[in-house]
């Protein structure tokens, strides 16, 4: 039996603190940051029914829904790009409530990866948290066949 197990690779420096937010999306931040911000990674696996396929432009769109939604302020960058996953969409937002934040949707064309980055202002977070979401994957991995009689 085959299952889809999604795989974040983390930078030297970047932490996994999801233990602190037992009911969220593993969570991650740089040490190394004087003020760091919280890296988040949810997935999404597509089981059935059409297959979205989206292009990098509905990606982009996807991440300015949700920042919009979220109420981040006002939109200053959007973009997109290749990764290991296969594309992706950013839209990165500022205010004064909540500072810079940014968000990902990352898809191989059924699944997607959505991936949150709240708060940081340091330049180097900001960059190895673009090179995480760039090493992004989801592989099938086969799950060890047991026999009970």
């Amino acid at each position: 039996m085959a299952e889809l197990r999604q795989k974040v690779t983390l930078l030297k420096g970047w932490s996994d603190i999801s233990k602190e937010n037992p009911d969220g999306p593993p969570t991650f931040y740089r040490h190394r940051s004087d003020n760091p911000g919280v890296l988040q990674v949810s997935f999404a696996e597509h089981k059935g029914g059409e297959i979205p396929n989206p292009t990098e432009d509905d990606l982009k769109a996807m991440s300015v829904k949700d920042g919009e939604k979220f109420g981040w302020g006002e939109v200053v960058e959007v973009n997109s790009g290749s990764c290991a996953f296969g594309k992706y969409g950013t839209a990165v937002f500022q205010s004064p409530e909540h500072g810079r934040s940014q968000i990902w949707h990352a898809s191989d064309g059924k699944s997607f990866f959505l991936v949150t980055l709240l708060a940081a202002q340091d330049a180097e977070e900001i960059a190895e948290a673009q090179e995480i979401v760039n090493m992004l994957d989801a592989r099938i991995e086969e799950k060890p066949k047991w026999k009970f009689w």
